[in-house]
């Protein structure tokens, strides 16, 4: 995601009153967004959160290949060799959600940790459980491995352009596999 798109969204959520912008002193979040940040896993179908994390998720990629560190990189290699020696799927869930959270907080920005959390709370819904659980075959599971060993393998390069592609790709992915048969239903 270009920075100009970045901005965009920055704006719109400025727009909302979730967050503040000061020249010279940054982005925060507002009073109005940490009362919001509470809602509920319930009132977030599976489909939002999906469109959530391919809008947020790709636009991650640009700060992480900027800023994350060795260390971070490590650290989700850690996590991804937890999830592949996963010996059931709440382990694998442990390993794929902590190498998701090491991106976010390889960004070094607290509002992209902050929104990152809401969306993994958003995650925690029992039709969300039921999804992922139906979605999460051994060839899946497999897939998403591969997936995960390639994004690494793409930030640790600093190849913006791949990593973008790939992690666009792997949630497009996921967001087939666990919605399908499912249909989003507008409240």
């Amino acid at each position: 995601m270009s920075r100009s798109a970045v901005r965009k969204v920055l704006a719109e959520l400025k727009a909302q009153g979730l967050i503040e912008r000061t020249v010279g002193s940054g982005t925060v979040i507002t009073h109005a967004f940490a009362g919001r940040s509470e809602i509920q896993a319930e009132e977030v179908s599976p489909s939002d959160v999906m469109q959530a994390r391919l809008l947020f998720e790709v636009a991650m990629v640009d700060l992480i290949v900027h800023n994350a560190t060795t260390r971070d990189f490590d650290t989700m290699e850690a996590h991804l060799d937890a999830s592949e020696s996963a010996h059931s799927a709440a382990e694998f869930e442990a390993g794929d959600e902590g190498f998701h959270r090491t991106l976010a907080h390889s960004t070094r920005n607290p509002l992209v940790c902050e929104m990152y959390e809401l969306i993994g709370r958003a995650r925690g819904s029992q039709l969300w459980g039921k999804l992922k659980q139906r979605s999460l075959t051994p060839e899946n599971r497999l897939r998403y491995q591969r997936d995960h060993r390639e994004i690494l393998e793409a930030l640790r390069r600093r190849d913006l352009e791949r990593a973008r592609e790939l992690t666009q790709q792997h949630l497009l992915r996921i967001q087939a596999n666990l919605l399908e048969g499912h249909r989003h239903v507008p409240r």
